[in-house]
């Protein structure tokens, strides 16, 4: 009998042990849910929308689930400070900070940061729209908010919708300028146009055997 409850014993704790190392490592397919009802998760919640309203809050996540590159893209593309702790327990502060977050952006940002961060991580440079620093904005809407509306009706007139190829060049650290603007294969300088763009950090460097690399990029816009 005395046998038959070690067995029994060992095989709790071999079980216990193993759903910790899979809880500790995101594979239990059931995520964790706040308990609202609960007073000391209710609690944690109310501290976590306090601390969101005042912009000081820090969110908790897994080295093994998400990349330093991720946590970079969270701080510069949504401000989102992140801390990564590989021994984490999702709690109801963590939780509910991720779902005002959703509500906040309306959209999971874990997800599209991943994306973009699995992408600077294994393409570098390989996914020009990726590389692209500005949150939710692609090069031609950043370009048209930067201007002036003067600028953009003196570009209007002066290039009748025809379509320009913007070329930059692109150093280590991410800093942009105007290489050349190509119009019906003519080469042309616009001061307008550089002056928008110039010394301005738009892009993530690109990364080549793990060291930032100078690079360029060619768009087309219409004005």
């Amino acid at each position: 009998m005395k046998c038959f409850i070690k067995i029994v014993s060992a095989y709790l704790c071999l079980l216990l042990s193993n759903s910790l190392w899979a809880q500790d490592n995101g594979l239990f397919f059931k995520s964790f849910e706040p308990d609202s009802t609960d007073k000391a998760c209710k609690e944690e919640m109310m501290l976590a929308e306090n601390d969101f309203l005042s912009n000081n809050y820090t969110l908790k996540l897994k080295p093994s689930l998400h990349s330093k590159t991720q946590q970079k893209v969270l701080k510069s593309d949504f401000g989102v400070n992140v801390t990564l702790l590989e021994h984490f327990f999702e709690d109801c502060y963590n939780s509910h900070l991720k779902a005002l977050l959703r509500k906040h952006f309306g959209m999971d940002v874990l997800e599209r940061t991943s994306t973009k961060a699995d992408s600077l991580d294994n393409a570098g440079a390989g996914n020009r729209n990726q590389q692209f620093k500005p949150a939710g904005l692609d090069f031609r809407e950043y370009l048209i908010q930067t201007l002036t509306q003067q600028e953009l009706a003196r570009l209007s007139m002066k290039y009748k919708g025809a379509l320009l190829y913007i070329q930059l060049d692109i150093i280590a650290s991410g800093v942009c300028t105007v290489r050349e603007i190509n119009i019906n294969s003519k080469r042309l300088q616009d001061p307008i146009i550089s002056a928008a763009l110039d010394g301005k950090e738009l892009y993530y460097p690109r990364i080549e055997d793990g060291q930032a690399v100078a690079t360029w990029m060619a768009y087309p816009v219409r004005f």
